[in-house]
């Protein structure tokens, strides 16, 4: 256990077992760091009382935190810039490149793997599966996968890394080790050399928020809609529309709506109803963008299928 208010030697300390850090606080900010190791794998929990920028080179360990207080923002090359805040699970980083980022009155837990678990424990599934395990994205890709991973988290801190009366028999090591990289690659999106991502959102994802847009489409909704009617995270949708439908959740909304005007006017008694009324019906306010979509699902050049 780390236990320390002097910022100088905070610095020193995470520097010296993590990253090269920088730490601004008051003199009696506190930083708290308790780790619980095992063969390849550790769980730590960490309480940053103060403000600390980072700059780390490639750790060798994939990270993913379970943040209870405090905000963490993050930057690493391949992977999307993020700020993250309570309640959030993320991979703080995938292991193999250098990263920035800040920590602002943080308390979270943190659990490090070395990379070849993850391919180990993949490749024991399936011999074909080439090395390494390259992330594509810093967070689950469904609300439940994350949920699940904490819980995983949680329980090998509590129950099984706590210190034991005696000596864990190393089989205890190696089979909690292959859980906890089971639930990292279940969490995240994931791909390997000469592979598709793996670990996406399936196909029930991209059906539910499907018929959520087809019997809403008349409505005023957002992507955050379209999310909370599964309930997934709005990356997840965009995931599952672009890897199973080619699309976006927002481009599939918007080409329902143009076909839902398409079916009117194509029904519509003359007189009944203008073009202009109709698309502004469904959402479309600006003729002049309305017409030049509109030609196109004319002339059958869009589509709505999701094969």
């Amino acid at each position: 256990m780390f236990r320390s208010s002097d910022p100088a030697e905070t610095e020193a300390y995470l520097s010296r077992q993590y990253a090269e850090v920088t730490v601004h606080a008051s003199p009696d900010a506190r930083t708290e760091v308790v780790r619980h190791t095992a063969d390849r794998f550790s769980v730590e929990d960490l309480r940053i009382g103060c403000e600390m920028s980072f700059t780390a080179d490639p750790l060798n360990a994939v990270c993913v935190v379970v943040l209870h207080a405090g905000t963490i923002a993050v930057r690493e090359s391949g992977l999307p810039d993020e700020v993250f805040g309570p309640g959030e699970v993320f991979l703080h980083t995938a292991g193999h490149r250098s990263y920035t980022g800040a920590i602002s009155g943080a308390r979270y837990t943190a659990a490090l793997l070395h990379p070849d678990l993850l391919a180990d424990t993949l490749q024991a599934c399936d011999k074909t599966v080439r090395r390494p395990v390259l992330f594509t994205d810093r967070r689950p890709a469904t609300a439940g996968a994350g949920r699940q991973l904490a819980a995983t988290v949680a329980f090998l801190r509590d129950s099984v890394l706590a210190p034991p009366p005696r000596p864990r028999p190393p089989i205890i090591d190696t089979t909690c080790g292959q859980l906890l990289a089971a639930a990292v690659l279940a969490a995240f999106p994931y791909t390997t050399p000469g592979a598709r991502p793996a670990a996406a959102p399936g196909d029930a994802t991209l059906r539910r928020a499907i018929a959520f847009i087809e019997a809403n489409a008349h409505l005023d909704i957002t992507l955050a809609d379209i999310a909370a009617s599964i309930p997934v995270s709005p990356r997840a949708v965009q995931y599952a529309f672009a890897r199973h439908a080619g699309t976006t959740p927002l481009a599939y909304l918007r080409g329902v709506r143009l076909a839902r005007v398409h079916e009117e006017l194509a029904s519509a008694m003359p007189g009944q109803s203008t073009v202009t009324e109709t698309a502004a019906r469904w959402g479309f306010a600006h003729p002049g963008r309305f017409a030049a979509a509109y030609r196109d699902v004319i002339r059958g050049t869009l589509r709505f299928d999701t094969d």
